[in-house]
């Protein structure tokens, strides 16, 4: 039986399987459910009252331009899948196979598809034969070489560091600008846009991890803002993604392929043959 996870009931089983499913430690597993906002849905699969599988569900928008006019964007509803895990001694019963379908009929009452970063490419091929369609990162935001990347990482010598989740009071200084922000940059690229508590929370689980956020809120004499998400580690900065005055829109060291179920809108069809293209950030 699939149904919505109950808390604290089934907290301690979830848990659990987490742990057991990817390896994150239990601090972070505690940190993910209780901060992750409300409108993402964890089911679990249960079997004569045990928990042996779970997935979550997080609504995002799918965004994208139609051929017959760049200016004109169409917008479908989707849901996000994120850590399908099937505990080991239920394994090769079908129960992932089962949860996705779930899910598919689950987003279809809600007018929605469902879309996915895979792990590894033998997973992507898992998920192809379950009805998702690869869609390519080409037009996503552009990626960092390392001039860019130099340029990028001088630039935040200047700019507000925030560094630890205990400064979230100045990350909810900044947040409606930077959600405003990145939404007028993904504005020129095919993408899927989170909602605002999403970004957020993606923003405060990269703090949690050890990463870093700088802000210049004084660009020149526009009052407008710019941000870089890095991670500092022992061989250098990795940026994650920045809108800066050097990148016309988002640029991201993400590359990850997206996969998404079969969309139709009226006579566009998103499939092999005609390709779109999405963008994920902090998969």
């Amino acid at each position: 039986m699939i149904d919505i996870a109950h808390f604290p009931k089934d907290r301690e089983d979830i848990v659990r399987l987490w742990g057991a499913c990817f390896g994150d430690a239990r601090h972070y597993i505690e940190f993910f459910l209780d901060n992750l906002p409300s409108e993402n849905v964890l089911f679990v699969y249960k079997i004569e009252g045990n928990i042996a599988g779970m997935f979550f569900l997080m609504p995002a928008n799918f965004r994208y331009k139609t051929e017959e006019s760049i200016q004109k964007q169409k917008i479908q509803p989707v849901f996000y899948v994120y850590a399908v895990g099937v505990a080991p001694e239920y394994r090769k019963n079908g129960i992932a196979g089962k949860m996705l379908e779930f899910a598919k009929e689950y987003a279809a009452r809600e007018g929605a598809e469902l879309c996915l970063v895979p792990a590894n490419d033998a997973l992507g091929s898992y998920y192809a034969n379950r009805g998702f369609k690869k869609v390519s990162a080409t037009n996503s935001p552009k990626y960092i070489n390392e001039a860019l990347m130099d340029k990028i990482v001088s630039k935040t010598s200047d700019m507000i560091k925030i560094d630890t989740v205990q400064n979230i009071y100045l990350l909810d200084k900044y947040i409606d600008a930077l959600y405003n922000k990145r939404v007028e940059a993904l504005g020129n690229v095919d993408a899927l846009v989170w909602d605002i508590n999403n970004f957020r929370f993606a923003l405060i689980e990269h703090l949690y991890t050890g990463g870093s956020i700088y802000i210049d809120d004084n660009v020149g004499d526009t009052g407008d803002i710019e941000y870089v998400i890095a991670r500092v580690g022992q061989n250098g900065t990795f940026v994650r993604e920045a809108v800066v005055s050097e990148a016309d829109g988002i640029i991201s060291a993400s590359g990850n392929c997206a996969m998404i179920t079969y969309m139709s809108y009226g006579n566009e069809v998103i499939n092999d043959a005609y390709d779109k293209y999405i963008n994920f950030c902090f998969d």
